[in-house]
């Protein structure tokens, strides 16, 4: 707090706050990203601080200025100014604002995102329970392991007739070339275990498949997701 002008009486933050703050902001080994996120937290409270009590004073001043009026005044009486206002001064010993005492700004997990913005690490989780069509996977980063949403979906009603261009699949979400053909192989087995198990269903053969992996702005690669590719094309 030292370093941001501020006290330990005029912010505190939540429990809660640091640990979103932690796994939303900040996932680097170490704690040196995570100070410098509570640094900048730190600083636009100060600033936010020193707006308010600048607002105030300006409140605080009438706005009509009283009209002067200039006497004579005999050369043996001495004119003395009249005294400053205290709400003028405030602050100006040391050249920084303070919060008047016993009032503090408190940091919780929902106004991180004012003083921080979105979260870098958002939470991964986007279904209570997975609907039909979606598998869940997991997946390695530079940070850490994370979980994967694959999720498929059939274009348009299924073909009266099983026909060759019917059939198939479309795959979106930033796949690297090794993925996509995770992705083929995946498609094959699964249209070879259907057939093999439930010889009826022609699923496979009247629908056009479309596979999507969720956040497309992040490239996505390699040679797993195999089982879950084919859970959520069978589970369509």
């Amino acid at each position: 707090c030292d370093e941001s002008g501020l006290s330990e009486n005029q912010v505190v933050f939540r429990t809660a706050a640091l640990e979103t703050l932690a796994r939303e902001y900040c996932r680097e080994a170490g704690v040196r990203n995570l100070k410098q996120q509570i640094d900048k937290v730190l600083r636009k409270v100060a600033l936010k601080i020193v707006r308010q009590r600048q607002e105030s004073n300006v409140s605080a001043t009438p706005n009509d200025a009283p009209t002067e009026t200039v006497h004579e005044s005999s050369p043996s009486t001495p004119t003395v100014p009249p005294p400053t206002p205290a709400a003028a001064v405030v602050g100006e010993e040391d050249g920084e604002a303070s919060v008047e005492e016993g009032k503090k700004v408190v940091v919780t997990p929902k106004k991180l995102t004012a003083y921080l913005g979105r979260p870098k690490y958002p939470a991964e989780r986007m279904y209570k329970q997975a609907p039909r069509g979606v598998a869940t996977g997991l997946a390695w980063t530079s940070m850490g392991g994370a979980t994967l949403y694959i999720e498929a979906m059939t274009l348009g009603p299924a073909a009266k007739e099983p026909e060759k261009n019917v059939r198939g699949f479309k795959a979106t979400g930033q796949m690297g070339d090794v993925m996509k053909e995770s992705v083929d192989i995946a498609y094959s087995y699964a249209c070879d275990w259907l057939a093999k198990h439930e010889e009826q269903n022609e699923f496979m053969l009247r629908q056009h498949l479309h596979v999507h992996i969720p956040e497309g702005a992040t490239p996505k690669d390699g040679p797993s997701a195999g089982v879950t590719l084919v859970t959520a094309m069978l589970s369509q």
